[in-house]
């Protein structure tokens, strides 16, 4: 409900764009490619629970905020893991596989998006486009904003909040 939202309908993303997926497979595949191939971030990589929870943030990332669930770097950028092909093909499934984005990682980030394997219960997801220097989101007011690709990841987490108190600057 909107009065939920007490960081403010301007300041709080609702959804935002995605790309594709390219193939209606409910399960995972290995169709990952090699970086620069032309799905290399249409898919959505899959990451054990124990990966996942060791993983490490790359230290050339920056913005990781204390408490946060760290990126599993290693796991999710090898091109032999296994992948979730159907994103953005079934919305109806309600799943995350299918689905979501999260405001975990700038727009259209270098790294690709990743999703642990046991309970899909937690994920890294970007707002993906194929515009140059970022992808849109709509806000709770209804207004359709241009995120940009350099946005400051800790401005960006705030926008993915709805009563977390952040303050809000450009992106």
């Amino acid at each position: 409900m909107f009065r939920d939202i007490t960081d403010g309908l301007s300041n709080t993303s609702l959804i935002g764009e995605a790309l594709i997926g390219p193939a209606e497979l409910t399960t995972t595949s290995n169709i990952n490619q090699a970086a620069g191939s032309a799905f290399y971030y249409h898919v959505k990589t899959t990451a054990t629970f124990g990966t996942w929870d060791a993983g490490a943030v790359d230290p050339l990332y920056p913005g990781v905020l204390p408490g946060d669930t760290v990126y599993p770097t290693a796991i999710c950028n090898t091109p032999t893991t296994g992948d979730y092909a159907n994103f953005g093909k079934q919305w109806y499934r309600g799943t995350i596989t299918a689905q979501f984005i999260t405001h975990t990682l700038t727009p259209n980030s270098i790294y690709k998006d990743c999703i642990r394997s046991v309970g899909l219960d937690r994920q890294h997801m970007a707002v993906r486009s194929h515009h140059t220097g970022g992808g849109h989101i709509l806000l709770g007011d209804g207004a359709v904003r241009f995120g940009s690709n350099n946005v400051d990841l800790a401005v960006w987490k705030a926008i993915g909040t709805r009563s977390g108190g952040e303050v809000v600057g450009e992106f």
